[in-house]
């Protein structure tokens, strides 16, 4: 796999807003993708721990997977604080092309506000555009 698609990761940002249960911009996959890890930054804290969730919905479908969750974000801390989390499990972390994923904030907490990236890189032998 010498395309530079397979060698360079894509990243998805995003910015959670202050309201309870905001999410990011959804993203549709142009391609086969894996997760790689989620960031998640701390620009305005809340009053109470809350988990912040990557959301999968299959393409053509409406049910939702929660494919990793960041339950430690918030609580007491100050703006500024960012949590990297692995995605290990690979049952847990396939994207299928057409597949529309997203970050979102559980409903614990109003006004903690989140920068987000998502990693992802191209699984071997996905159609990509040549």
């Amino acid at each position: 796999y010498d395309h530079s698609v397979y060698l360079v990761p894509s990243i998805y940002t995003g910015e959670i807003a202050a309201a309870a249960s905001s999410k990011t911009a959804r993203f549709a996959a142009y391609t086969a993708m894996a997760v790689k890890s989620i960031n998640c930054s701390v620009i305005t804290a809340g009053g109470t721990v809350v988990a912040v969730d990557l959301i999968r919905q299959a393409a053509g479908g409406t049910a939702l997977t929660t494919m990793a969750s960041i339950s430690s974000v918030i609580g007491t801390h100050v703006g500024g604080v960012t949590t990297n989390v692995l995605a290990t499990h690979a049952s847990a972390t396939a994207i299928a092309q057409g597949d529309i994923f997203w970050a979102q904030k559980g409903s614990g907490d109003g006004v903690a506000v989140f920068a987000i990236a998502v990693e992802m890189v191209v699984t071997p032998g996905a159609t990509i555009t040549a």
